[in-house]
C-alpha cells in the first residue's frame, strides 16, 4: 500500500511540474490596436511597445505577420527591436529586451494617391511561451491630401541621394519653417529653422541610409525622404 501511495504521490507531482502555467512576461502599450490618419504623401508613425515584465531577465520577443491591407504602393517601413525593413516581412525574432526595457513593433508609412483604409496586424509571443501570444493591429485610414500636396511642391529638396549637403529652397512665405531631421526609428538627428532660398544642411556625419526631412511650416508638415550615401 506504501509503495502504491508513493508512486501515485510521485505521478501527481509529475503532472504538477510538467503543467506550470508561466506568467506574462511582457505587457503591451498603448494598447493592441493603434490607429492613425494619414494624408497622401505625408508620412505617420505609429508604435506599439511590449514591456518586458521579468525583473531579472532578457525577454525574448519573436513575431509573425497575421494579415496586412497595406498598398502596395505606399512606402512603408517595419523597425522592431534589433532591426528596421523595407516593407512587412513575414516574421523575425527581435533582440533580447532588458529587464525594465521594451521591445516594439513600429510602423512608419508614407501613403501616396491610393488612399483608403487599411491595416496589418501581428502575432507577438515570448520565445518558448506560446500561452503569451497576443495579436496586435495598426489601422490606418488615409485621405487625399490635396493641401498637403500643393505645399510638398513648394518645397524643393536635393540632391537625393545626398554626400555631404542637403539643400533646400523655400519661398518667402514659407520663410521661418522649422526642419528636423530624423532617422527611420523616429529619433531625432537634428533640427533648425530654414530661411526664404536655398538653405544648405550638413549631412556629413549621418551614417549611410534612410532618414526623413520633416519641415513645419505656417501652413502645415511636409515630410520628404532623403538617402545619405558616401
Amino acid at each position: 500500500m506504501k509503495y502504491k501511495f508513493t508512486l501515485t504521490l510521485l505521478a501527481i507531482l509529475a503532472f504538477l511540474g510538467g503543467s506550470t502555467i508561466q506568467a506574462q512576461s511582457f505587457a503591451v502599450s498603448p494598447s493592441n490596436t493603434v490607429t492613425a490618419t494619414a494624408y497622401s504623401n505625408d508620412q505617420v508613425l505609429m508604435t506599439i511597445n511590449f514591456d518586458n515584465l521579468l525583473p531579472q531577465d532578457t525577454l525574448n520577443l519573436e513575431w509573425a505577420t497575421i494579415s496586412n491591407s497595406l498598398k502596395s504602393s505606399w512606402s512603408v517601413t517595419l523597425c522592431d527591436y534589433g532591426g528596421c525593413y523595407l516593407g512587412i516581412p513575414s516574421g523575425k525574432v527581435m533582440d533580447p529586451v532588458p529587464p525594465s526595457a521594451h521591445g516594439f513593433l513600429k510602423l512608419t508609412v508614407t501613403p501616396d494617391n491610393n488612399v483608403g483604409p487599411a491595416s496589418v496586424s501581428f502575432r507577438v509571443w515570448e520565445v518558448g511561451n506560446t500561452a503569451s501570444e497576443v495579436t496586435v493591429t495598426f489601422s490606418i485610414d488615409a485621405l487625399t491630401g490635396v493641401g498637403s500636396l500643393e505645399l510638398a511642391k513648394q518645397v524643393d529638396m536635393f540632391p537625393n541621394p545626398a554626400t555631404r549637403n542637403l539643400s533646400f529652397h523655400l519661398p518667402e512665405k514659407l520663410a521661418g519653417s522649422e526642419l528636423t531631421i530624423l532617422n527611420l526609428q523616429g529619433a531625432v538627428i537634428s533640427n533648425r529653422t530654414l530661411a526664404a532660398g536655398q538653405t544648405e544642411v550638413d549631412v556629413t556625419a549621418l551614417p549611410n541610409g534612410s532618414y526623413i526631412a520633416r519641415l513645419e511650416t505656417k501652413n502645415g508638415t511636409v515630410n520628404k525622404r532623403f538617402l545619405k550615401m558616401n
